[in-house]
């Protein structure tokens, strides 16, 4: 019997990816859910278009109305989040367990989201769920990547991760909530690195510089805490330091653009919300020039058979939404299948078994590559 996915905000750019990519792998049906009807029925025509009468359905919702959620849910037995909604978590995530579907979001890492699902915690457990947050591209595979890399490791001492995103912003559009959750991240960074047993502050000035190839060259990146990484001292014993890295998106919006956005937030932090978002998306619609590309890469340092090695890996699409899809469709298809399901609640960089994993991203057109090698 062919699964139903229920995806709030699945006419977005990385909500129609998603359901895309469901379609194009797995015999589940659609519901495309938004605020906005016409564009969820425009995406659901599209995709039947694509992939046959009835394989997708439009249907109206807003997350804000609580009390439209349980009709919405008791059509899906999975609800995936691909919308700016993290001021409902706690309604969406009550009504999923009311209704007995499993979750998955792909927002960003905030310490609110996440507050949220860990207070629901035992509830998610109790039911036999399973909650996957934190999904996509980052977050969502740095941690993955390092569990994957120690896999080729008798001891895997250093793991660091960075990511590089060109995008053609012209060619993008936002939602206003979009643009107001991406400022909200920045204001909340954390920018620790676990080294010497712990999770450390790096200053700046400290930031490392990485080799993301040709055409782009070293790039500085700062570190940016993602929640994924941080059981991972834990279940690699010998890890030293691990990290994940943001590299900038150019001269002007790196050192004219963020420090200003900054400067606002800190002086009136509501009162500037609204014009930081609109000069930072002004910026980089002005300012992004070609080549596009994301791309993450791993630098990974350790022993095997007794002599030291390096692994580097590179996961990388020139269309960032795809970039993020992928991932999340590689996770949703070990949900589907996974019987009994474990239940509780997981980054997906803890959930997925990392094998099959990457070899699914790479099935679905994202370049992967990975040289490991004896180091001196």
């Amino acid at each position: 019997m062919p699964q139903t996915i229920l995806i709030i905000g699945g006419y977005g750019n990385a909500g129609m990816a998603i359901a895309d990519l469901l379609l194009q792998t797995t015999d589940t049906q659609i519901l495309i859910a938004g605020r906005d009807l016409a564009r969820a029925k425009a995406g659901a025509l599209a995709l039947c278009a694509k992939f046959g009468t009835g394989r997708a359905q439009a249907l109206q919702l807003d997350v804000s109305r609580h009390d439209r959620l349980d009709a919405a849910f008791r059509q899906a037995r999975v609800v995936v989040i691909a919308s700016s909604t993290m001021a409902d978590t706690e309604a969406i995530a009550k009504a999923a367990l009311a209704n007995k579907c499993r979750y998955m979001d792909i927002q960003l890492s905030s310490p609110k989201k996440l507050a949220v699902l860990r207070s629901l915690q035992s509830q998610i457990a109790d039911a036999k769920l399973t909650f996957i947050t934190d999904g996509g591209f980052h977050p969502g595979m740095p941690g993955a990547m390092i569990r994957h890399a120690a896999s080729y490791f008798d001891a895997l001492q250093r793991a660091e991760v960075a990511s590089l995103l060109r995008v053609n912003w012209r060619d993008v559009q936002i939602s206003p909530e979009t643009k107001l959750e991406f400022v909200q991240e920045l204001m909340h960074t954390r920018q620790l690195v676990f080294e010497q047993g712990e999770w450390r502050t790096q200053r700046f000035r400290d930031a490392p510089k990485f080799d993301f190839g040709l055409p782009f060259g070293r790039q500085w990146c700062v570190p940016m805490f993602l929640e994924e990484l941080h059981r991972l001292p834990g279940k690699i014993p010998a890890l030293q330091r691990a990290g994940f890295f943001i590299s900038g998106f150019g001269g002007f919006i790196d050192y004219v653009i963020f420090p200003a956005v900054m400067v606002l937030l800190k002086l009136a932090p509501e009162k500037a919300l609204h014009l930081a978002a609109k000069w930072l998306y002004w910026g980089l619609r002005t300012f992004s020039h070609p080549p596009y590309r994301s791309l993450l890469l791993l630098e990974a340092t350790g022993m095997k058979s007794g002599k030291p090695h390096h692994l580097r890996m590179t996961v990388s699409h020139e269309n960032a939404y795809w970039l993020t899809a992928a991932p999340v469709v590689a996770c949703l298809c070990q949900l589907l299948e996974k019987s009994p399901e474990p239940g509780g609640l997981w980054c997906q960089a803890e959930y997925v078994d990392t094998e099959r994993f990457f070899a699914d991203i790479q099935r679905f057109g994202i370049d992967i590559n990975i040289e490991f090698e004896h180091s001196s």
